[in-house]
């Protein structure tokens, strides 16, 4: 069975390798050069190779994510803030950065002062 399957044993790294391992399994099974019970327990191992893998690549593609994430707010923080926030009170740079704050719900305050 090694020789009919040989395959080095890094060579599972990748599903495309996987899916060859998988494609020579289901050609000695069909030629009787394989025991069924020996093909389903490579078929079941290779199912689970390919599972890792694309538990794997979930994760790295995460952590790149996050590192990127990560660059790109520390590459904001060396920014100096914009001059125009720094002349304003905390009140009005609140009321710049959020316009919806404030303003009241209902008649609005237009209408109050024509009222008053």
């Amino acid at each position: 069975m090694h020789g009919l399957l040989s395959f080095d044993t890094r060579s599972f790294t990748t599903a495309d390798e996987v899916n060859l391992f998988l494609g020579n399994l289901i050609r000695q099974l069909a030629r009787k050069r394989i025991a069924r019970r020996d093909a389903i327990a490579l078929a079941y191992i290779s199912q689970l190779l390919l599972t890792s893998q694309t538990a794997m690549a979930k994760e790295e593609a995460a952590e790149l994510k996050t590192e990127d994430l990560r660059r790109y707010l520390l590459k904001g923080l060396g920014r100096p803030r914009p001059y125009f926030f720094d002349e304003l009170s905390p009140t009005e740079s609140a009321a710049v950065a959020c316009p919806e704050v404030g303003k009241a719900a209902g008649l609005g305050t237009d209408h109050e002062r024509r009222v008053s």
